[in-house]
């Protein structure tokens, strides 16, 4: 770029324990503002971090005290996991578009990140940037079982980081005022989005901000509250429980015929079947209106649309 950008740009940065990547990481998202944004700031979202990385975001700032970049931390008292911690730098951020880098990574540089803002102002509010990366079994499995419950056109997968147009941020707010799982209802606030995939160095290796528990009650959370894995799990044990019961009766029933049993013991068995299928029946049912309620209760709005246009 030969002459700045004039679009205000914000940089919300997670921290959480990484002193020793901090400073070229933000070397990087500040040369790059610099370089090519008149006005630009950097947001990090320090999560409770317990070494010296909020010591590391002041060196930082006390060295590009010169630069035309505002820079603030947002420490949080204790640890709350990705997405309330970023929800907290992006309610702060002014501008009109906002990247969101949720990992401190060496993979990418200027040239990717200025290709997603140049992307996003080919009209899409959302642009996701990747690469081509072998996943570890159990993202596989949650994106494949996420994916195949979602009701989105837009599929989830892997990201490095993002960005979002001031419409894309004020949209969300107005479907919930909690961010759960950002990229979910990224994907499903039904405006345009893209991803984009970048060659990555090998040698470069992504650093992960998030404890292994939160990450698993995250993928809990996103799949009770964004898909319908509850009540279709009720379902399918309610058709298996059908399917016992048909063999229970017809063993019960031969069992009576061949043999001599325990009087009673026919009756007995059969209404323990019928039973337990009816727990199975009224389970899926209370299941379907708690995936009501959920939806009520999470979503402000009934329905979302893409654009406006108007004709004459």
């Amino acid at each position: 770029m030969n002459n700045r950008e004039h679009n205000f740009i914000s940089n919300v940065v997670y921290i959480y324990n990484n002193e020793k990547e901090i400073d070229y990481f933000l070397t990087k998202i500040a040369n790059c503002m610099v370089d090519n944004f008149e006005h630009s700031e950097i947001i990090c979202v320090n999560d409770g971090s317990t070494d010296k990385s909020l010591e590391e975001i002041k060196k930082f700032a006390e060295k590009r005290k010169a630069d035309r970049l505002s820079i603030s931390v947002i420490n949080m008292n204790q640890y709350h996991g990705m997405e309330k911690a970023m929800s907290a730098g992006v309610d702060l951020s002014i501008g009109d578009f906002v990247f969101e880098f949720d990992k401190i990574s060496r993979g990418y540089g200027e040239k990717e990140i200025l290709m997603v803002y140049q992307k996003a102002l080919t009209g899409y509010d959302i642009v996701s940037a990747g690469i081509n990366r072998t996943e570890n079994l159990s993202s596989v499995i949650f994106y494949k079982l996420f994916n195949t419950l979602f009701e989105s056109e837009n599929n989830l997968q892997s990201e490095d980081f993002r960005i979002l147009s001031r419409r894309a941020i004020n949209r969300v707010k107005s479907i919930t005022e909690r961010t759960y799982y950002r990229k979910a209802i990224y994907a499903n606030c039904g405006l345009k989005q893209c991803y984009c995939l970048y060659e990555n160095n090998p040698k470069n290796i992504n650093k992960e901000n998030t404890k292994s528990k939160y990450r698993v009650e995250m993928a809990t959370d996103a799949l009770i509250l964004f898909t319908k894995v509850g009540y279709y799990a009720a379902i399918i044990m309610t058709f298996l429980m059908a399917v016992i019961l048909i063999g229970v009766l017809i063993y019960a029933i031969a069992l009576k015929i061949v043999s001599n049993p325990v009087p009673g013991w026919t009756s007995t068995i059969c209404f323990l079947a019928f039973c337990f299928l009816g727990i199975f029946i009224v389970s899926a049912i209370i299941m379907k209106y708690l995936q009501v309620i959920v939806e009520l209760l999470f979503k402000k709005k009934e329905c979302l649309f893409e654009s406006v246009e108007k004709i004459k």
